[in-house]
């Protein structure tokens, strides 16, 4: 049942540029693609900022990617195309699907609960972001990991819902192009831009309406950071 008195609030972020040398994760995975070397790396920071237990609760894990698996599906395809049946990588097929890439973080860390993939173009994350938010709101999970990912970068956030004041608290929502006017517009062309409006609305509040390139999607994020959480 939705509770609108529940504040969302952020306990973690990561963004990782670069795979890390180790993923701390309690089952091993084997990575095929960049994007998800990425995605574990970040992920493992989140979960290990927010601290222990935090994937013993009823979890989300919600993720956008933009254009992270085009190289592999490309790959994949021309190999098919060349080759044939012999040249479909076995390997490289699972991810000719974004879900993919998702579903390891589960794996990895062992969360048993929703998971979704979001691909919305520049604002993926941005929606992923909201998904989870909802699902928080409305009292689906206890906890969300939250993120998102391209080819060189990841991005990753653990949420809760209280109703206490934590020290960043986040409202996000779904709106049409023109519905809110009076607020800052962030004009995003990639994903990354999306990672670095979620950095910045961590370290200073703010409300920002965050648009794709094309104008079709728009996402309304707003923080309030507390000195203090209470």
């Amino acid at each position: 049942m939705r509770n609108t008195s529940r504040k969302i609030i952020v306990l973690s972020h990561a963004l990782l540029t670069a795979p890390l040398d180790r993923i701390d994760s309690p089952k091993a995975v084997k990575t095929v693609i960049r994007a998800e070397e990425l995605v574990l790396g970040a992920a493992s920071v989140a979960l290990k900022k927010a601290g222990e237990g935090f994937v013993n609760g009823r979890m989300a894990v919600v993720f956008g990617g933009d254009e992270a698996i085009d190289g592999p599906k490309e790959e994949y395809f021309k190999g098919v195309m060349t080759d044939k049946a012999i040249g479909a990588s076995p390997l490289l097929f699972p991810y000719t699907s974004l879900n993919a890439v998702t579903a390891q973080i589960t794996i990895a860390f062992g969360i048993k609960g929703e998971f979704a993939t979001f691909a919305s173009g520049p604002v993926s994350f941005l929606k992923a972001l909201v998904y989870a938010c909802e699902l928080l709101k409305e009292g689906v999970v206890d906890f969300a990991l939250a993120g998102g990912f391209s080819e060189k970068t990841a991005f990753a956030m653990t949420l809760t819902a209280s109703d206490r004041n934590g020290a960043v608290e986040l409202t996000t929502e779904r709106v049409k192009p023109n519905d809110i006017d009076v607020y800052d517009e962030a004009r995003i062309t990639s994903i990354e831009d999306s990672f670095a409006l979620a950095q910045r609305l961590m370290d200073k509040h703010g409300t920002i309406k965050a648009v794709d390139k094309s104008g079709a999607n728009v996402v309304f994020i707003r923080t309030v950071c507390h000195e203090q959480g209470l």
